[in-house]
Protein backbone atom coordinates (compact mmCIF):
# COMPACT_ATOMS: atom_id res chain seq x y z
CA UNK A 1 0.00 0.00 0.00
CA UNK A 2 0.93 3.65 -0.60
CA UNK A 3 -1.17 5.26 1.95
CA UNK A 4 -1.91 4.60 5.47
CA UNK A 5 -5.04 5.82 7.78
CA UNK A 6 -4.18 8.52 9.77
CA UNK A 7 -3.67 7.60 13.16
CA UNK A 8 -6.61 9.39 15.08
CA UNK A 9 -8.91 7.73 12.72
CA UNK A 10 -7.54 4.28 13.60
CA UNK A 11 -7.89 5.22 17.36
CA UNK A 12 -11.47 6.35 16.62
CA UNK A 13 -12.17 2.99 14.31
CA UNK A 14 -10.76 0.60 17.59
CA UNK A 15 -12.92 3.31 20.06
CA UNK A 16 -15.94 2.85 17.95
CA UNK A 17 -15.84 6.32 17.38
CA UNK A 18 -15.96 6.66 13.51
CA UNK A 19 -18.99 7.03 11.97
CA UNK A 20 -20.53 3.85 9.72
CA UNK A 21 -18.62 5.47 6.63
CA UNK A 22 -15.25 6.09 8.09
CA UNK A 23 -15.58 2.55 9.65
CA UNK A 24 -16.31 0.75 6.57
CA UNK A 25 -13.58 2.51 4.76
CA UNK A 26 -11.09 1.68 7.48
CA UNK A 27 -12.33 -1.62 7.59
CA UNK A 28 -11.62 -2.32 3.49
CA UNK A 29 -8.44 -0.62 3.90
CA UNK A 30 -7.04 -3.06 6.40
CA UNK A 31 -7.51 -6.24 4.50
CA UNK A 32 -5.11 -4.99 2.32
CA UNK A 33 -2.39 -3.00 4.23
CA UNK A 34 -0.40 -5.07 6.83
CA UNK A 35 1.17 -2.03 8.65
CA UNK A 36 -2.60 -0.65 9.33
CA UNK A 37 -3.24 -3.82 10.63
CA UNK A 38 -0.05 -4.10 13.04
CA UNK A 39 -1.03 -0.52 14.23
CA UNK A 40 -4.75 -1.49 15.35
CA UNK A 41 -3.62 -4.77 16.76
CA UNK A 42 -0.70 -2.36 18.97
CA UNK A 43 -4.01 -0.03 19.54
CA UNK A 44 -6.37 -2.86 20.73
CA UNK A 45 -3.19 -4.22 22.74
CA UNK A 46 -3.59 -7.98 24.17
CA UNK A 47 -6.55 -9.21 22.20
CA UNK A 48 -4.67 -8.77 19.09
CA UNK A 49 -3.25 -12.02 20.03
CA UNK A 50 -6.20 -13.72 20.36
CA UNK A 51 -5.53 -16.62 17.18
CA UNK A 52 -9.61 -16.32 17.35
CA UNK A 53 -9.26 -12.34 16.54
CA UNK A 54 -6.17 -13.85 13.71
CA UNK A 55 -8.47 -16.25 11.96
CA UNK A 56 -10.82 -13.65 11.45
CA UNK A 57 -8.96 -11.14 10.12
CA UNK A 58 -7.72 -13.93 7.17
CA UNK A 59 -10.91 -15.33 7.01
CA UNK A 60 -11.83 -11.71 5.75
CA UNK A 61 -9.07 -11.72 3.38
CA UNK A 62 -10.05 -14.64 1.58
CA UNK A 63 -13.31 -13.35 0.74
CA UNK A 64 -12.50 -9.76 -0.21
CA UNK A 65 -9.77 -11.44 -2.42
CA UNK A 66 -11.51 -14.47 -3.37
CA UNK A 67 -11.79 -14.47 -7.30
CA UNK A 68 -15.59 -13.92 -7.91
CA UNK A 69 -15.86 -12.23 -11.32
CA UNK A 70 -18.89 -11.16 -13.33
CA UNK A 71 -19.40 -12.26 -16.75
CA UNK A 72 -19.43 -9.01 -17.44
CA UNK A 73 -15.61 -8.52 -15.66
CA UNK A 74 -15.22 -11.47 -18.08
CA UNK A 75 -15.80 -9.97 -20.86
CA UNK A 76 -13.92 -6.66 -20.20
CA UNK A 77 -11.01 -8.68 -18.67
CA UNK A 78 -11.12 -10.81 -22.46
CA UNK A 79 -11.44 -7.53 -24.51
CA UNK A 80 -8.21 -5.90 -22.88
CA UNK A 81 -9.72 -4.04 -19.94
CA UNK A 82 -7.39 -4.36 -17.14
CA UNK A 83 -8.58 -6.48 -14.13
CA UNK A 84 -9.10 -3.58 -11.55
CA UNK A 85 -10.79 -1.61 -14.07
CA UNK A 86 -13.04 -4.07 -15.41
CA UNK A 87 -14.09 -5.04 -11.62
CA UNK A 88 -15.27 -0.93 -10.93
CA UNK A 89 -16.78 -1.40 -14.29
CA UNK A 90 -18.94 -3.98 -13.86
CA UNK A 91 -20.50 -2.24 -10.92
CA UNK A 92 -21.33 1.02 -12.77
CA UNK A 93 -24.98 1.17 -13.02
CA UNK A 94 -24.52 1.19 -17.09
CA UNK A 95 -23.90 -2.66 -16.37
CA UNK A 96 -26.84 -3.56 -14.37
CA UNK A 97 -29.97 -4.88 -15.42
CA UNK A 98 -32.12 -2.37 -13.69
CA UNK A 99 -31.00 0.63 -15.88
CA UNK A 100 -30.34 -1.65 -19.32
CA UNK A 101 -34.28 -2.37 -18.36
CA UNK A 102 -35.49 0.79 -18.02
CA UNK A 103 -33.40 1.97 -20.84
CA UNK A 104 -35.40 -0.33 -23.11
CA UNK A 105 -38.38 -0.05 -21.64
CA UNK A 106 -38.03 4.05 -22.31
CA UNK A 107 -36.70 3.92 -25.77
CA UNK A 108 -39.68 1.60 -27.48
CA UNK A 109 -42.10 3.43 -25.35
CA UNK A 110 -40.93 6.53 -27.23
CA UNK A 111 -40.09 4.82 -30.59
CA UNK A 112 -43.88 3.68 -30.43
CA UNK A 113 -44.97 7.25 -30.00
CA UNK A 114 -43.00 8.28 -33.15
CA UNK A 115 -44.07 5.85 -35.14
CA UNK A 116 -47.80 6.92 -34.87
CA UNK A 117 -45.93 10.22 -37.22
CA UNK A 118 -47.97 12.83 -34.94
CA UNK A 119 -45.50 15.29 -33.90
CA UNK A 120 -45.94 14.75 -30.28
CA UNK A 121 -44.69 11.26 -31.06
CA UNK A 122 -41.48 12.15 -32.37
CA UNK A 123 -41.41 15.45 -29.59
CA UNK A 124 -41.09 12.50 -27.08
CA UNK A 125 -38.81 10.29 -28.99
CA UNK A 126 -36.75 13.31 -28.89
CA UNK A 127 -36.43 14.12 -25.53
CA UNK A 128 -36.02 10.60 -23.99
CA UNK A 129 -33.14 9.20 -27.04
CA UNK A 130 -30.59 12.32 -26.66
CA UNK A 131 -31.07 12.49 -22.76
CA UNK A 132 -30.70 8.79 -21.77
CA UNK A 133 -26.51 8.97 -21.96
CA UNK A 134 -27.21 12.13 -19.76
CA UNK A 135 -29.23 10.02 -17.38
CA UNK A 136 -26.31 7.26 -17.61
CA UNK A 137 -23.68 9.91 -16.87
CA UNK A 138 -25.04 11.42 -13.72
CA UNK A 139 -25.49 8.23 -12.61
CA UNK A 140 -21.71 6.90 -13.06
CA UNK A 141 -20.12 8.28 -10.55
CA UNK A 142 -20.83 9.95 -6.92
CA UNK A 143 -22.54 9.60 -3.24
CA UNK A 144 -26.09 10.47 -4.83
CA UNK A 145 -25.87 7.40 -7.39
CA UNK A 146 -23.33 5.09 -6.87
CA UNK A 147 -23.74 2.52 -4.50
CA UNK A 148 -20.01 2.00 -4.67
CA UNK A 149 -18.73 5.58 -4.45
CA UNK A 150 -18.06 5.13 -0.71
CA UNK A 151 -15.52 1.79 -1.21
CA UNK A 152 -14.32 4.36 -4.22
CA UNK A 153 -13.11 6.50 -2.00
CA UNK A 154 -11.74 4.39 0.59
CA UNK A 155 -9.74 2.93 -2.40
CA UNK A 156 -6.53 4.39 -3.64
CA UNK A 157 -8.09 4.73 -7.14
CA UNK A 158 -8.74 8.10 -9.23
CA UNK A 159 -11.93 9.09 -9.34
CA UNK A 160 -11.53 10.89 -12.84
CA UNK A 161 -10.33 7.69 -14.25
CA UNK A 162 -13.19 5.85 -12.59
CA UNK A 163 -15.67 8.28 -13.94
CA UNK A 164 -14.79 8.32 -17.31
CA UNK A 165 -14.19 5.10 -17.68
CA UNK A 166 -18.12 4.42 -16.35
CA UNK A 167 -19.26 7.30 -19.08
CA UNK A 168 -17.35 5.09 -22.08
CA UNK A 169 -19.67 2.00 -20.16
CA UNK A 170 -22.68 4.50 -20.77
CA UNK A 171 -22.08 5.23 -23.84
CA UNK A 172 -21.27 1.74 -24.99
CA UNK A 173 -24.51 -0.04 -23.42
CA UNK A 174 -26.75 2.86 -24.54
CA UNK A 175 -26.33 4.73 -27.84
CA UNK A 176 -26.42 1.20 -30.04
CA UNK A 177 -29.90 0.29 -28.59
CA UNK A 178 -31.61 3.63 -28.85
CA UNK A 179 -29.82 3.83 -32.04
CA UNK A 180 -31.02 -0.13 -33.32
CA UNK A 181 -34.78 0.93 -32.15
CA UNK A 182 -34.73 4.71 -34.11
CA UNK A 183 -33.92 2.78 -37.08
CA UNK A 184 -37.27 0.25 -36.98
CA UNK A 185 -39.37 3.62 -37.23
CA UNK A 186 -40.83 4.04 -40.70
CA UNK A 187 -39.55 6.96 -42.48
CA UNK A 188 -37.33 8.07 -39.51
CA UNK A 189 -33.72 7.14 -40.51
CA UNK A 190 -32.01 10.98 -40.41
CA UNK A 191 -33.53 11.45 -36.71
CA UNK A 192 -32.27 8.01 -35.88
CA UNK A 193 -28.97 9.18 -36.22
CA UNK A 194 -29.25 12.73 -36.23
CA UNK A 195 -29.83 12.91 -32.32
CA UNK A 196 -26.48 11.27 -31.44
CA UNK A 197 -25.05 15.20 -32.19
CA UNK A 198 -26.79 16.67 -29.56
CA UNK A 199 -26.75 13.71 -27.39
CA UNK A 200 -22.86 13.83 -27.64
CA UNK A 201 -23.02 17.21 -26.94
CA UNK A 202 -24.93 17.08 -23.98
CA UNK A 203 -22.74 13.91 -22.75
CA UNK A 204 -19.73 16.89 -23.04
CA UNK A 205 -21.26 19.38 -21.68
CA UNK A 206 -22.22 17.24 -18.64
CA UNK A 207 -18.60 16.20 -18.06
CA UNK A 208 -17.99 19.45 -18.13
CA UNK A 209 -19.81 21.43 -15.81
CA UNK A 210 -19.44 18.26 -13.24
CA UNK A 211 -15.83 20.50 -12.56
CA UNK A 212 -18.18 23.14 -10.82
CA UNK A 213 -20.66 21.11 -9.94
CA UNK A 214 -22.11 17.30 -9.13
CA UNK A 215 -23.01 15.08 -12.39
CA UNK A 216 -26.19 15.17 -11.09
CA UNK A 217 -26.96 18.99 -10.90
CA UNK A 218 -24.78 19.01 -14.23
CA UNK A 219 -27.12 16.54 -16.19
CA UNK A 220 -30.53 18.04 -15.14
CA UNK A 221 -29.01 21.60 -15.96
CA UNK A 222 -28.81 20.30 -20.01
CA UNK A 223 -31.12 18.09 -19.61
CA UNK A 224 -33.61 21.71 -18.83
CA UNK A 225 -31.26 23.01 -21.23
CA UNK A 226 -32.27 20.58 -24.37
CA UNK A 227 -36.13 20.99 -23.64
CA UNK A 228 -35.70 24.70 -23.59
CA UNK A 229 -34.04 24.51 -26.93
CA UNK A 230 -36.55 21.87 -28.44
CA UNK A 231 -39.75 24.27 -27.34
CA UNK A 232 -37.86 27.35 -28.96
CA UNK A 233 -36.97 25.59 -32.56
CA UNK A 234 -40.11 23.52 -32.32
CA UNK A 235 -43.06 26.58 -33.53
CA UNK A 236 -46.37 26.56 -31.59
CA UNK A 237 -47.36 23.96 -29.69
CA UNK A 238 -44.41 22.11 -30.47
CA UNK A 239 -45.96 21.73 -33.91
CA UNK A 240 -42.51 20.64 -35.61
CA UNK A 241 -39.88 19.29 -33.41
CA UNK A 242 -37.78 17.68 -36.13
CA UNK A 243 -36.43 20.97 -36.61
CA UNK A 244 -34.25 20.63 -33.62
CA UNK A 245 -32.48 18.24 -35.65
CA UNK A 246 -32.30 20.38 -38.94
CA UNK A 247 -28.85 19.66 -40.76
CA UNK A 248 -27.45 22.99 -40.58
CA UNK A 249 -28.15 22.73 -36.47
CA UNK A 250 -25.59 19.46 -36.50
CA UNK A 251 -22.36 21.68 -36.38
CA UNK A 252 -23.44 23.75 -34.06
CA UNK A 253 -23.77 20.59 -31.41
CA UNK A 254 -20.57 19.70 -32.53
CA UNK A 255 -18.78 22.69 -31.67
CA UNK A 256 -20.43 22.26 -27.83
CA UNK A 257 -19.45 18.75 -27.72
CA UNK A 258 -15.53 19.98 -29.11
CA UNK A 259 -15.90 22.93 -26.87
CA UNK A 260 -17.11 20.92 -23.80
CA UNK A 261 -14.17 18.60 -24.45
CA UNK A 262 -11.42 21.15 -24.40
CA UNK A 263 -12.74 22.88 -20.64
CA UNK A 264 -12.98 19.64 -19.25
CA UNK A 265 -9.26 18.84 -20.28
CA UNK A 266 -8.37 21.66 -18.53
CA UNK A 267 -10.55 21.71 -15.53
CA UNK A 268 -10.08 17.51 -15.15
CA UNK A 269 -8.51 17.42 -12.28
CA UNK A 270 -11.86 19.26 -10.41
CA UNK A 271 -13.73 16.05 -11.15
CA UNK A 272 -12.87 14.52 -8.19
CA UNK A 273 -14.32 17.04 -6.29
CA UNK A 274 -18.09 16.12 -7.32
CA UNK A 275 -19.53 19.72 -6.77
CA UNK A 276 -16.82 21.23 -4.66
CA UNK A 277 -15.64 25.13 -5.71
CA UNK A 278 -13.97 25.75 -8.60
Amino acid sequence: MTWHVAQETLTGYVDGTVDAVAGSSVEQHLVKCADCRAEVGRLVGPVAEDPVLSRAWDGMLEQVEAPRPTLVERLLVRLGVAAEDALLLGAAPAFRTPWLAATLASVFFAALAAASADSRGMLLYLLVAPLIPVAGVALAYGPDADETWELGVAAPYSSVRLLLLRTVAVLVTTLPVIVGVGLLLPGQTPAAVAWLAPSLAGVALTLAAATWVSPGHAAVGVSCAWVALIAALSGPAFSMPWLVLAPERLPAYLAVAVVSGLVLRARIGRLHHLGGTS
